[in-house]
């Protein structure tokens, strides 16, 4: 694992992936039929709440000292990789 600040760098990098994949989903809304919407917008709620969790966690993480940043970036991890997995199955469906 790299220093505390290139992984804080990783995340912000991370996250800014996950909010155009957002806006993606934004752009299909405008497009899709009126069934579609409501589970676009079910689909889109999930993941602003996980991108929400995930940017306090990071939060979190700037703010901690050295050694509890890596615990707290472990954590991060595995809230990417649920994000990952929700957008993966919003994918599969649009």
């Amino acid at each position: 694992m790299g220093s505390r600040d290139d992984q804080i760098d990783k995340m912000a990098a991370t996250m800014k992936e996950w909010a155009a994949e957002m806006d993606k989903y934004e752009a299909r809304l405008q497009k899709a039929t009126d069934e579609q919407k409501a589970q676009v917008e079910a689909y889109l709620a999930d993941l602003r709440k996980r991108y929400a969790d995930a940017e306090e966690h990071m939060k979190k993480v700037r703010e901690s000292s050295e050694a509890a940043s890596r615990d707290m970036m472990e954590g991060f991890q595995r809230m990417a990789d649920d994000f990952m997995a929700a957008l993966t199955k919003a994918r599969d469906r649009f």
